[in-house]
């Protein structure tokens, strides 16, 4: 890996739990790093939740829940800092096939 991104922690530091992440409309479904099998790099959220042991994350439904909380307001938070202009670029990247299958996992 080579991007890593540290926290202050008192006099040291920790991990980040997440660095260097951006959206990317036009990947058509594609990711850049693949998530379990390295030979197959779908972005594909039944593959991540059954990947979670692997990363260490117990609760994969919470997370799932977690994240999707925190990118609801994605274009009310473009418009709040002003860039506002790339929210039709961007769409493609927070609402997508998978993003309802994310909600429908949570509703089972």
């Amino acid at each position: 890996m080579c991007n890593h991104g540290f926290l202050r922690d008192g006099p040291g530091g920790t991990l980040s739990p997440a660095f260097d992440i951006n959206p990317a409309p036009d990947t058509a479904g594609r990711m850049s790093t693949a998530i379990a099998d390295p030979h197959d790099r779908r972005a594909d959220i039944d593959v991540l939740v059954n990947a979670a042991p692997y990363y260490r994350i117990a609760d994969p439904h919470s997370e799932l829940a977690r994240q999707l909380e925190a990118t609801e307001m994605w274009t009310t938070l473009a418009e709040r800092y002003e860039v506002a202009r790339e929210i039709d670029r961007l769409h493609p990247a927070f609402d997508h096939p998978q993003g309802t299958r994310a909600e429908e996992l949570l509703r089972t």
